[in-house]
């Protein structure tokens, strides 16, 4: 009977020290733990035919403990264009900014995947920024609900382009709600037209609403900054509080030039 009760002991002590990390700080020991979020992300791939819209993975894992300082690790499959990385980088920033934590303790890994020959362009950037908060916070996601938008160092969610196809790629893995940046409803498609024998290029207006819900019965969604798309993924939203300055896109511009 003894030597069951000390075998149990033992493998418990070791359970213990498979999570905890021994590293010592004058504040004492420093538990070590990860989390990971994994998010669809559409994007638009140009094929022989024209513009498609395809998903994209991402997923974003935040790690705590003795030798983590803010570094931001980004890998692809494939290729990535630089503003991928710049996106990760300000992403952080604004996640840091938004739930005060300070992300110096952490490291953050992103990786990304996706069908399309080369991954590029910031319209990932707001929806990189929702699955970092996740991370840190420990919230989940809907995984229902998908995004795009780029963000900016101040949260709000800026422009992007080919909302009509990503819709179309969010419709493929089974989305029902679609997140744009504030007033992007409107959309303009370039078509060709045949006007007495002569191919005439023009542009088709094409409302992006009325597009998701009658092709795919699919509701898109207006949002304005992160706390509003945090809303429709999370169900939380923080108080409305003024932003950190010294976020800047430094780093993604740096890059880009």
């Amino acid at each position: 009977m003894k030597l069951k009760v000390l075998f149990v002991i033992v493998i418990a002590l070791l359970s213990s020290f498979a999570i905890t990390s021994i590293s010592g700080t004058k504040e004492g020991y420093v538990k070590l733990f990860y989390r990971s979020v994994t998010v669809y992300a559409p994007a638009v791939a140009k094929t022989e035919s024209g513009f498609v819209g395809v998903a994209t993975t991402i997923t974003v894992t935040v790690l705590n403990g003795s030798g983590c300082s803010g570094k931001i690790f980004v890998e692809t499959v494939p290729l990535t264009e630089v503003d991928m990385q710049g996106s990760a980088r300000l992403a952080v920033s604004v996640a840091g900014s938004l739930t005060g934590i300070d992300i110096s303790n952490y490291d953050f890994f992103f990786v990304i995947k996706t069908d399309s020959p080369i991954i590029g362009g910031p319209s990932a950037g707001a929806v990189m920024t929702v699955a970092t908060i996740a991370a840190l916070e420990g919230w989940n996601l809907d995984n229902k609900t998908m995004m795009t938008g780029m963000i900016n160092p101040d949260g709000s969610v800026g422009p992007v382009g080919g909302i009509k196809e990503k819709i179309d790629a969010a419709h493929s893995v089974g989305a029902k709600r679609f997140l744009i940046p504030k007033g992007q409803s409107i959309v303009y498609e370039n078509v060709i037209e045949n006007v007495g024998g002569w191919l005439v290029y023009t542009k088709k207006q094409i409302n992006v609403t009325e597009y998701a819900m009658e092709k795919y019965g699919m509701e898109v969604v207006e949002v304005e900054d992160i706390n509003d798309a945090l809303y429709y993924f999370t169900g939380y939203r923080f108080e409305e509080e003024e932003f950190d300055k010294n976020i800047t896109t430094e780093n993604y511009t740096t890059s880009m030039l």
